[in-house]
């Protein structure tokens, strides 16, 4: 694994596209850094911006793919989506038919890479969490609707209560 990956947080920036019509705020340098256009204010500078025009394919390839191979080699890994409501985090992560989010592309590449591929049999396992305004969700939670999820810290091992896990053999 190289140093990039080891232990390392990387930040980047995804600019929301504008409605048709509408031209951005935000200008981007270089790929690594962001400043509001027409401002005299100094850039934010990140370990990577991503334009307007950028796929989530070119933020999966960019940000993500290292962590899925790093987690096929034993390593754990995180990618982590936040912003405020409606800057297109769900949509980065999820995509659509046209532009596959990253937790798709990631099954897939999982999914490609596999040892077992050849053989016809594979499993891996992940998880989604969804965390909106204080409220904390499973992708897959029991019909039942929402409950109260509560941390709880047992002889060194972290355990979530009330977030279900749909175990498939």
């Amino acid at each position: 694994m190289s140093a990039k990956n080891a232990s390392s947080i990387q930040v980047c920036i995804k600019v929301r596209p504008c409605e048709p019509g509408l031209t951005s705020l935000w200008q981007v340098k270089e790929g690594r850094s962001i400043h509001l256009a027409d401002s005299h204010a100094e850039p934010y500078v990140f370990d990577y911006v991503f334009d307007e025009g950028a796929s989530n394919q070119d933020v999966f390839d960019r940000m993500a793919r290292h962590i899925v191979h790093a987690c096929m080699q034993g390593f754990n890994g995180t990618i982590f989506a936040y912003g405020q409501t409606s800057s297109g985090k769900t949509y980065t992560m999820m995509g659509d038919e046209q532009n596959p989010g990253v937790m798709v592309l990631a099954a897939k590449e999982i999914s490609n890479r596999s040892p077992m591929r050849r053989s016809g049999t594979s499993a891996a396992r992940g998880v989604h969490r969804d965390l909106q305004r204080e409220d904390l969700r499973s992708a897959k939670q029991e019909e039942s609707g929402p409950q109260d999820p509560r941390v709880r810290q047992r002889d060194c091992e972290c355990e979530l209560r009330g977030v279900h896990h749909n175990q498939r053999g």
